[in-house]
């Protein structure tokens, strides 16, 4: 079978899932009644599950509903036959459009929304649509447009007004991309982090390929520029199982611990203390690799929440 890059986003995004569980590729395997090449093949793109295995998978690594609805919507547009990345609003447009039975062209009718500018929604990985559209397209779908919003890496400042009849009409919906002063940051994924090459702002590189916001501590409510990093604990060198959830931002309050999330030139995540003027030190447990000492990039961290399978730590 062909890999295409959607397939290899596929398997990409299955193996954190499985890493954050601390589950290994031989218990998959068991799972699913498959060997253990089959899983790795299924990881690196080159195969994909089906729908009953997925469902395996979801219901084995105890995935909440978007993230299970996240994998559902790939695999629907692989089985399609898609070969290129989507983003979330991409694939949740399309899977709203067929489970209503709509082509482009009756949504379009529907909606008032042209057909180019819908298939260049679905389609288009970059795609930032337009707080009017959203609105057209979600009364037709039956479908919160907020939700639509969030899926595009947007949020709405929605207020209602009471018309003279009684019913309650939308009032227009002011859009902007994570408004500083807001206690919404984007989130970001490892496996999408991993396209950041030092080219660019990382603010805005992040706000991009977010999918989703979330509150932050109010203890960071007046830092600008803030991210929430979601990450395999084993992939940030910690060499722990779970998930590891990091507070970014571009400049540090003072009284905190001078933690940097760094990428090295051997392309690994990693984490480093300040411990003197000139001095730092890697922050890894005992029995994992150390990574490159060259540093290609790094940001200040304000807060690493790691979440093992037996527990919870927190570093701040």
């Amino acid at each position: 079978m062909t890999i295409t890059p959607l397939k290899v986003k596929f398997g990409n995004l299955l193996r954190d899932y499985l890493q954050r569980a601390g589950v290994r590729q031989n218990k998959l395997a068991e799972e699913l009644n498959v060997s253990g090449s089959a899983v790795s093949q299924m990881l690196s793109g080159r195969i994909v599950l089906n729908q009953p295995q997925l469902k395996q998978v979801c219901e084995l690594l105890s995935l909440d509903e978007m993230q299970s609805y996240e994998l559902i919507s790939m695999l629907a547009s692989i089985r399609n036959g898609v070969e290129n990345l989507t983003s979330p609003f991409n694939r949740q447009l399309f899977a709203l459009r067929c489970q209503r039975g709509l082509t482009v062209r009756q949504l379009s009718n529907l909606s008032g929304v042209p057909v180019s500018h819908i298939e260049v929604l679905e389609k288009c990985f970059d795609a930032i649509p337009a707080a009017d559209e959203v609105e057209k397209l979600a009364r037709i779908l039956d479908f919160p447009s907020s939700s639509l919003l969030r899926a595009a890496g947007l949020h709405s400042d929605a207020a209602t007004t009471t018309a003279s009849d009684g019913a309650v009409a939308a009032a227009e919906v002011a859009v902007s991309p994570y408004k500083k002063g807001s206690n919404h940051v984007p989130v970001v994924r490892l496996s999408e982090l991993a396209e950041y090459d030092n080219s660019g702002d990382w603010y805005e590189f992040m706000c991009r390929v977010s999918c989703h916001t979330t509150t932050v501590n109010s203890d960071f409510a007046g830092v600008d520029d803030l991210v929430v990093l979601l990450a395999p604990a084993m992939k940030l060198g910690l060499g722990l199982p779970g998930e590891a959830t990091v507070t970014l931002a571009r400049k540090r309050p003072a009284g905190l611990k001078e933690i940097m999330f760094c990428r090295g030139a051997d392309q690994h995540f990693f984490f480093t203390e300040k411990l003197g003027r000139d001095t730092f030190r890697i922050l890894r447990t005992v029995g994992t690799r150390r990574p490159s000492d060259e540093i290609i990039w790094q940001i200040p961290v304000l807060e690493l929440t790691l979440r093992p399978v037996s527990g919870k730590a927190k570093v701040k």
